[in-house]
């Protein structure tokens, strides 16, 4: 969708509404750490109707050839919190500001 940051936050708020008030799942899949990291926010809040154990996020691992290898679930504790990180989210940011910092 190409969301600026701010429509990304609202959009997460909608679908955690919606899934809430309905009792309704929602399958997301995106390659935005920001749509992530807000989602992690927002079960961080006190006033959060979700809790962690109502987040199942899956990494989608890939072989030496980038050929699909299996999915791996990544826990989500009621502090927003995935144990151990997003894995290859931050990774490129990482390298990049490692070279831009020499």
């Amino acid at each position: 969708l190409h969301l600026d940051p701010a429509a990304q936050a609202r959009l997460v708020g909608i679908l955690v509404r919606h899934a809430t008030e309905e009792n309704k799942q929602i399958m997301l899949t995106t390659h935005s750490d920001r749509l992530l990291y807000y989602l992690l926010e927002y079960v961080a809040r006190a006033e959060c109707p979700l809790a962690g154990g109502d987040v199942a996020m899956h990494y989608l691992n890939t072989d030496e050839s980038g050929n699909m290898a299996g999915a791996e679930r990544l826990p989500v504790n009621e502090r927003g919190q995935v144990p151990g990180g997003l894995k290859g989210f931050w990774d490129a940011d990482g390298i990049a500001m490692s070279e831009i910092l020499g």
